[in-house]
């Protein structure tokens, strides 16, 4: 009998849910681990990643318990999958939340032209350049973009509701993009206890009756990203949440 542990850190990204995930389906087919400690330090980032992380998560909170301790930063797609889990720990520092979707997009058109640099798009449809960095986008592309995202918004607002019983009345206050502190955060229910590693450690051992060794199964990134960093390549994602 064991307790696997998994930190999960920096950016969300479809690298970090390649290398997480197969830990996940390993912790979850073990028998020998009869729990998982999730410590999380994450500002969020790809909507697609955050997804799968979420419910890979969630998956395995349905056979095992998963505890998830917010030691600095939980926002966004990282709150997502700490509201996945089983029982929630942050600590007193700790900020939690930023419930919300944003697509960053640059335009460099209007810089290139000041450069003398003039870019031909030829497209067929009307929407098939909108995240051309080349162009700026029209009102009706925004208009679309925002349509699109609020699509994308309601499987992580709608599981958080679900999850974290947030009632109706308390929506508008919570889930709006807004950051909190721990304090705040066990207030709104978006946590369960304040307290650090050694609180969810000691909640699993007494509460939930589960012993053995602690064994951190965190994936360790490639030798490139180690080297080069996986965060200059993640500065281009799209939709982050």
């Amino acid at each position: 009998m064991a307790i696997a542990r998994i930190d999960f850190t920096g950016n969300i990204s479809d690298r970090l849910a390649a290398r997480i995930s197969p830990a996940l389906d390993y912790i979850s087919a073990k028998k020998k681990y009869r729990a998982l400690l999730l410590v999380i330090n994450s500002p969020g980032g790809g909507a697609t990643a955050s997804e799968i992380i979420s419910h890979k998560i969630q998956n395995l909170s349905e056979k095992k318990p998963v505890i998830s301790v917010i030691t600095g930063l939980g926002a966004s797609g990282a709150y997502w999958t700490a509201a996945s889990t089983t029982r929630i720990f942050a600590l007193r520092t700790s900020l939690v939340g930023s419930i919300g979707i944003i697509s960053i997009l640059p335009s460099f058109k209007q810089f290139l032209e000041r450069l003398g640099i003039k870019v031909d798009i030829t497209k067929i449809g009307e929407y098939k350049s909108m995240t051309s960095p080349f162009e700026e986008r029209t009102d009706q592309q925004k208009a679309h973009m925002t349509e699109m995202l609020q699509d994308v918004f309601e499987g992580f607002r709608n599981d958080i509701i679900l999850k974290r019983k947030i009632g109706p009345e308390k929506i508008g206050e919570i889930i709006n993009g807004d950051i909190f502190s721990a304090k705040k955060a066990i207030e709104y229910n978006l946590i369960d206890e304040i307290g650090g590693v050694e609180d969810a450690i000691n909640y699993i051992r007494t509460k939930l009756k589960v012993g053995g060794p602690i064994k951190n199964l965190t994936p360790r990134p490639s030798l490139l990203n180690r080297f080069v960093g996986g965060g200059v390549r993640e500065l281009l994602e799209d939709i982050i949440i």
